[in-house]
């Protein structure tokens, strides 16, 4: 598993309407990603943003498509463009 970077930006929401009616809330946003494995199908996902912020989530790899945040209880699905 490889670390990275990544550089995008962040436009804030209020009730699914961009904040202000759009009206430039768009921040940018960017930091770097480290991987961990901790088992053979599961690995930790550490986030360090460029504000300070550290965000982790611990995922189990379902299959190909899949994968579980153990810690959010969420899923996420692979899509591939056709």
């Amino acid at each position: 598993m490889a670390d990275g970077t990544w550089l995008g930006r962040v436009e804030l929401l209020l009730g699914g309407v961009p904040f202000a009616g759009g009206g430039g809330m768009a921040t940018k946003d960017g930091g770097t990603w480290a991987l961990q494995s901790l088992a053979q199908d599961q690995f930790r996902l550490t986030c360090y943003y460029e504000n300070g912020t550290t965000w982790y989530g611990t995922f189990h790899i379902v299959d190909r498509n899949h994968i579980h945040c153990v810690d959010l209880n969420y899923d996420a699905v692979r899509v591939v463009p056709q």
